[in-house]
């Protein structure tokens, strides 16, 4: 039966509080290769985008936070406009990770000295 009704692309707001970081910092610092096949993982990441507002885009268009690329593997498709979308949440939860001080190299996380410089890795 049709509707009158109109859809509202109304621009979700996401919730980035202390949790939401310490997820991200987390999963992030983690790299590729650990995150892979892992249910606890898994259902972190979910747990990730469900507090970011985005987990239709994670869920049915494979786009997530995580990803490091800078372009759409289909430019022009649907899913190109999930990325973009989950591509500006990534850079706006790196600019408040770089606002903490939390810095990522190569997998693994530091956090900056009161000087600025990266602290070294803790000796095993």
């Amino acid at each position: 039966m049709p509707s009158k009704r109109t859809l509202l692309d109304r621009h979700r707001k996401p919730l980035i509080d202390d949790e939401t970081m310490a997820l991200f910092v987390q999963l992030e610092s983690m790299g590729l290769g650990s995150r892979n096949g892992d249910d606890e993982i898994r259902r972190l990441e979910r747990q990730l985008h469900e507090r970011l507002g985005i987990c239709g885009e994670w869920f049915c268009s494979v786009v997530s936070v995580l990803d490091r690329r800078t372009e759409s593997r289909r430019p022009g498709s649907p899913q190109d406009e999930d990325f973009r979308r989950v591509r500006a949440v990534r850079l706006q939860l790196l600019e408040e990770a770089a606002r903490r001080g939390v810095v990522f190299v190569r997998g693994a996380r530091r956090r900056r000295s009161p000087r600025g410089e990266p602290e070294p890795p803790a000796a095993a």
